[in-house]
């Protein structure tokens, strides 16, 4: 019996360490994957730090150009536009397309294809816009109408994407 029971110690006290080890080895499992955790977190934080100016930026081009379809519309609705103002908004909507243009280029080099690609759908919209209707068209208070309501469709799908990329 004296045998048995100090085989019964032996068993016991090998049990008692393989269960320390155990408890252990769970800690450093658990305090691996706070750290994980910890580091995805900060990764994310720089990511949305370095986006976010580049989500704004696009959004706020985007803005400034439904701001210039605006004044468009102000201007073509009372009577037949005058020719140096509409020169004046072709410069403008050059200017806003190559804004748009070069934010959308930053936010796809940092990672967000979901908002360059809208971007880029835009753009396109903008350019068929300024290049492929006639003058009449493009002056049409409908095509302007339409414009505006595509610039802020635009403006949802980006800041829902930055929702979506931001985790907010």
């Amino acid at each position: 019996m004296t045998d048995n029971a100090g085989l019964f110690a032996v068993i016991g006290a090998a049990v008692g360490a393989v269960g320390t080890q155990v408890t252990g080895i769970i800690q450093v499992v658990s305090k691996r994957g706070a750290r994980r955790a910890k580091a995805a977190a900060a990764m994310a934080a720089a990511k949305e730090v370095k986006r976010r100016p580049l989500y704004e930026s696009l959004i706020g081009d985007i803005n400034r150009t439904a701001v210039l379809f605006m004044k468009l519309r102000l201007t073509i609705e009372p009577g037949p536009p005058d020719i140096l103002v509409l020169a004046q908004y072709g410069e403008a909507f050059k200017d806003a397309a190559n804004r748009i243009y070069a934010s959308a280029t930053k936010v796809r080099i940092d990672g967000s294809g979901r908002a360059s690609d809208g971007a880029g759908e835009l753009l396109q919209q903008l350019r068929s816009y300024a290049e492929e209707l006639s003058p009449e068209e493009r002056l049409a208070t409908e095509q302007i109408s339409t414009m505006i309501s595509k610039l802020k469709h635009a403006e949802e799908e980006l800041i829902q994407a930055a929702r979506d990329d931001f985790g907010s």
